[in-house]
């Protein structure tokens, strides 16, 4: 995996084949949820919260790192929990980009 992907110029942008999917998602937290049964494929992550402002809090952190990479994921908080969902969308599909967010994600303390 790319983790020196710090912003969208640094990543491949072309939407990864299977076999490089398959490699990247093994290199990541398994906490994160690769789709099979949706176009484009997606990865997404719940993080549970004890209280709705620490998802909020959260969500800026992660925010904070989709402005420096460029690139943005899908979130959707409900209540204590939140769900963070990446797919490259001019890519039509996962990008490098993708993996590298998701790995600068788990970085952060939540």
């Amino acid at each position: 995996m790319n983790s020196k992907c710090v912003d969208h110029g640094d990543c491949p942008s072309q939407a990864m084949d299977s076999q490089a999917i398959s490699s990247a998602y093994q290199s990541i937290n398994p906490q994160w949820k690769l789709s099979t049964d949706t176009q484009p494929q997606t990865i997404s992550r719940e993080f549970k919260f004890d209280k709705y402002l620490a998802g909020l809090d959260f969500a800026n952190k992660i925010a904070t790192i989709a402005e420096k990479q460029n690139h943005h994921p899908e979130i959707i908080i409900s209540y204590k929990v939140m769900t963070v969902r990446y797919w490259t969308h001019n890519a039509n599909g996962l990008t490098f980009m993708d993996f590298a967010a998701a790995e600068e994600i788990d970085k952060l303390k939540y």
